[in-house]
């Protein structure tokens, strides 16, 4: 058996008998992105911008459907890449309308100059970023730069679990 304590792809649960994932899948991670903003974040209208990987791939394959169940309305679902241009990518997508904000599911170094991006054309547009962008705050912070609007941070699991790890961890997004 292969008990894997940190896997989330939605492709272990077409795995043999003997794999076990200990935590939910991307997809899982989806829906709840969309509860998270409908129910606590109160957002109505919602862009959601996804790295083309098994990651993003997997998180819209849970937010989309529950966007619809949910009657969020969806005025985008963007993936990128690690090449394009991450103003034209947003621009284009804004020409759907003004979301009450926006999910971004991917990694800091890609994920980071979209949410930029974003934030130059609508700076107080709230984030709701999946759990790829809390891997690793300090690049995260790097790589969107100084002038953020609000950021929220949806994560299922937590690699470090110290006190002073998670006590400091809103000083380091600045």
């Amino acid at each position: 058996p292969h008990v894997l304590p940190f896997a989330t792809s939605r492709s272990l649960q077409q795995a043999t008998g003997n794999t076990f994932p200990l935590l939910p899948t991307d997809s899982a991670q989806g829906a709840f992105l969309t509860q998270y903003v409908a129910d606590s974040l109160g957002l109505a209208r919602i862009a959601f911008f996804y790295l083309d990987s098994e990651h993003g791939v997997g998180v819209r394959e849970g937010l989309v459907p529950e966007a619809e169940r949910m009657g969020v309305e969806l005025l985008a679902s963007v993936p990128f890449t690690y090449v394009e241009d991450p103003q034209v990518i947003v621009d284009a997508a804004l020409l759907g309308g003004r979301p009450d904000g926006v999910v971004v599911a991917g990694y800091p170094a890609t994920a980071g100059p979209v949410m930029r991006a974003l934030w130059r054309r609508l700076p107080e547009t709230p984030v709701v970023g999946s759990d790829g962008l809390a891997s690793n705050p300090l690049a995260l912070r790097r790589s969107v730069g100084p002038d953020r609007g609000p950021l929220h941070l949806a994560s299922f699991w937590r690699f470090e679990t110290s006190k002073s790890c998670s006590e400091g961890f809103p000083g380091w997004l600045g």
